[in-house]
């Protein structure tokens, strides 16, 4: 078998007991009408974000922001004491992972070329010099349609998928006004990286534009695009039943629990959706309706006007798909949590001066309490939650120490670090496909029992917690990312290695957050005391486990699979 490079998702500690000899080892890896109201404009007055598409995979981050900041003017970009580009993310195309990668760049002056890019649709083909190879010709758009992915992640064990409102934009929705920052991608990335989970943030983003609009799409169409958008971005056996937590503002809350209750009813991949959705934050979902008559003038005569009669609070549509989603989303283990807001919000009114839409009609309480709370079953009266925003801002948090996002940020934290044990405990949550189910068999011992032996020894109370305090245990428990140690304890035979070892084990494995995988050597079991043995046991542990690392072993477990057919 070719070298396995492991990634561990969460914090995974394996512990690997060799006790043959009187020696012990023990391993830790950590691993177009300009009018104000045009809500889905991905830009504000001072910055302008654009999504970049075809970027070949092999170019190196440094090179293409050199790039693209190329695209600015030599005399404004010195102009830009503080840089041209003020936010940045990289990170593999949603669909095409292994060839492409995707950007999100926000520019302090938007580059000529691309001023195209903010008018209605328009996408821009741009060839680009990268430093050391040919140019390369990448597509920019702004209107930030369908799935993007916001950050790197090696080993995702959590998908984290944010799904806009109405007349909503997937990254201007979710960033503070006057500001370059947005926090699904420059501050949720690097705290839970810090937290040493590991997940993929998504944004979503469909068409719900309210004025000159020509499409008549409806709540059913936008959640079977969001569905079928998330089918194709985990296609791989690993990805399928990958955890989800969904964040979801206004209209996006209606088409998720839309979604939802439509995926049960689906087909295999449409229920694998389903059954992976461990939590939902709700932020000024109208479950109940919202107040859309001054909604009403924008789209009047428009093929979208049903659109926005669904959403009143008098709709019809709105009660039957709350009881379908309280009947459907059945699960004992999900969380929910509704966010309101506690701040009216400015109306739209048009100003026959101007001869544009502008927010300067009454205030109003666009969804109130009663309408964004209860929004499905499992919702505890503590999950429901305040924000002292308006309906537009309850979303937009402008910098880290904003109490409103420390406060959701502890909410993803914690989903996160229980959405896997959660999912895995659900029926079909670990479904393994046939050629994982043998790949593992081919890894079982003589005995074909999987579980590996634990030492009979008895641990008497008060004994061994000495080791707990000494300074070299702590140091390497608390070894994470690239600081990776080997503990080393050794003894004579008799002196206690196993009991010791098998405290530290029961110790280890007391942390939610940790995975151990473990062995114990037999000198007087000629089967199993070979390092081949060994370390079957402990892939196949971490492979059960683990299911995200099959792609990592069953290639070489397929090639091993026809060299043996070869030589029958």
């Amino acid at each position: 078998m070719a070298d396995l490079t492991i990634d561990v998702p969460t914090v995974a500690t394996i512990l690997l007991i060799l006790c043959s000899s009187g020696i012990l080892f023990v391993v830790l890896w950590r691993k177009s009408q300009p009018a104000p109201v045009k809500l889905q404009a991905s830009t504000d007055a001072s910055y302008y974000t654009f999504r970049v598409s075809d970027i070949p995979r092999g170019i190196h981050e440094r090179d293409l922001k050199q790039a693209l900041e190329q695209l600015v003017p030599p005399d404004r970009r010195k102009a830009d004491e503080g840089g041209t580009v003020i936010g940045w993310s990289l990170a593999p195309s949603c669909y095409e992972a292994d060839q492409y990668q995707i950007v999100t760049v926000t520019f302090r002056q938007i580059p000529d070329i691309l001023r195209r890019c903010t008018q209605s649709s328009t996408v821009v083909f741009h060839r680009v010099a990268i430093p050391g190879l040919d140019s390369v010709e990448l597509s920019f758009d702004s209107q930030f349609l369908g799935l993007t992915l916001l950050n790197e992640c090696t080993v995702p064990t959590v998908d984290i998928v944010a799904v806009t409102g109405l007349a909503g934009h997937a990254f201007g929705s979710w960033k503070a006004r006057g500001g370059a920052k947005m926090w699904l991608r420059d501050f949720l990335p690097r705290d839970l990286r810090d937290a040493k989970y590991q997940t993929r943030i998504l944004t979503y983003g469909y068409d719900s534009t309210l004025l000159q609009s020509a499409s008549d799409a409806s709540i059913h169409e936008f959640s079977r695009r969001l569905l079928e958008a998330l089918k194709e971005s985990r296609r791989r056996p690993d990805e399928i039943h990958r955890p989800i937590i969904f964040i979801a503002h206004s209209l996006g809350g209606i088409v998720l629990k839309h979604a939802l209750t439509e995926a049960k009813r689906g087909d295999p991949k449409d229920k694998a959706i389903f059954n992976s959705c461990y939590a939902a934050l709700f932020f000024g979902v109208p479950n109940r309706g919202l107040r859309i008559d001054h909604l009403l003038s924008m789209v009047k005569g428009q093929r979208n006007e049903r659109l926005v009669h669904d959403l009143c609070e008098t709709s019809q549509y709105l009660p039957e798909l709350h009881r379908d989603f309280y009947r459907e989303f059945d699960f004992k283990d999900a969380k929910i949590y509704s966010f309101y807001e506690t701040k009216d919000t400015k109306t739209v009114e048009y100003n026959p001066d101007t001869k544009t839409f502008e927010r300067r009609g009454p205030l109003v309480r666009m969804v109130t309490r009663d309408s964004a709370t209860h929004s499905g079953p499992n919702e505890k009266i503590y999950h429901q939650l305040n924000i002292d925003e308006d309906h537009s801002n309850i979303v937009k948090f402008g910098n880290r120490t904003n109490i409103d996002y420390q406060t959701v940020r502890g909410i993803i934290r914690e989903c996160v670090d229980e959405a896997p044990r959660a999912i895995k405990r659900r029926p079909g949550g670990r479904q393994k496909t046939d050629l994982q189910k043998e790949c593992l068999r081919s890894l079982l011992p003589a005995s074909n029992n999987p579980a590996p032996r634990i030492p009979n020894a008895k641990i008497h109370r008060n004994t061994c917690e000495w080791l707990l305090q000494q300074e070299m245990l702590k140091e390497w428990c608390s070894a994470g990312g690239n600081d990776s140690k080997m503990l080393w304890i050794y003894g004579n035979p008799g002196t206690g290695k196993t009991v010791l070892m098998d405290f530290l084990r029961q110790h280890l494995a007391k942390d939610p957050m940790s995975t151990v995988i473990y062995f114990f050597c037999n000198g007087k079991d000629k089967e199993n005391r070979t390092a081949i043995a060994v370390l079957k046991s402990l892939v196949y542990q971490l492979l059960n486990e683990h299911p995200v690392f099959f792609p990592h072993v069953l290639p070489e477990y397929e090639k091993f699979n026809l060299a043996k057919e070869a030589k029958c």
